[in-house]
């Protein structure tokens, strides 16, 4: 879309025009739910989250002061992460392909899960969305870093934070020996 038709489009809207807002809304459909399914990995939950992202936008247009793209992926990107942070919300692939190489019985594979679930959930939000989408998403980290709205530098150093401490939850006995006070 032609600049010039976006920013008539977007103060028509501004001033009430729906019809305004759903054209210029209808040109940032599909990238909006690839914005959303980068986060959520799951096409309904995308769709969901990409048509409430646009019903907010109508809603706040008044606190639009950006170019429309950037103000309303920021608005879908929220509105995936709140989904994501949701009781239960779980992604429906494993973070880890080679789970199934560390188990040698089904019943070990089901508990590496477990174990690796309940590890994830007990993460720090920003932990857990820089693993879903460096993992489950295979993101770059240029990508998973403006998803985020950080810098790359700072998406590593989170992912380095959210790896260590995983390992903390999943194997503590293997990263730390135990102390000679509790081996007697």
């Amino acid at each position: 879309m032609a600049k010039s038709t976006e920013d008539d489009l977007l103060t028509r809207a501004k001033r009430g025009d729906r019809e305004a807002f759903d054209q210029l809304a209808a040109g940032y459909l599909v990238p909006l739910k690839w914005v959303c399914w980068a986060v959520l990995q799951d096409e309904d939950l995308a769709e969901e989250a990409s048509l409430a992202a646009l019903e907010r936008a109508w809603q706040r247009l008044d606190q639009c002061h950006t170019a429309f793209w950037p103000w309303l992926k920021s608005i879908g990107h929220r509105l995936s992460l709140d989904i994501v942070k949701r009781p239960g919300f779980r992604l429906t692939e494993p973070l880890s392909d080679d789970l199934e190489q560390q188990a040698t019985t089904f019943e070990d594979v089901v508990v590496l899960q477990l174990d690796f679930d309940v590890a994830l959930s007990l993460l720090p939000e920003q932990y857990q969305a820089v693993l879903r989408l460096r993992y489950y998403s295979g993101l770059s980290w240029n990508e998973v870093a403006e998803i985020m709205e950080k810098t790359p530098q700072a998406v590593r150093k989170l992912h380095e934070r959210a790896i260590h401490s995983l390992g903390l939850l999943l194997r503590p006995e293997d990263l730390y020996p135990p102390s000679p006070r509790t081996t007697r």
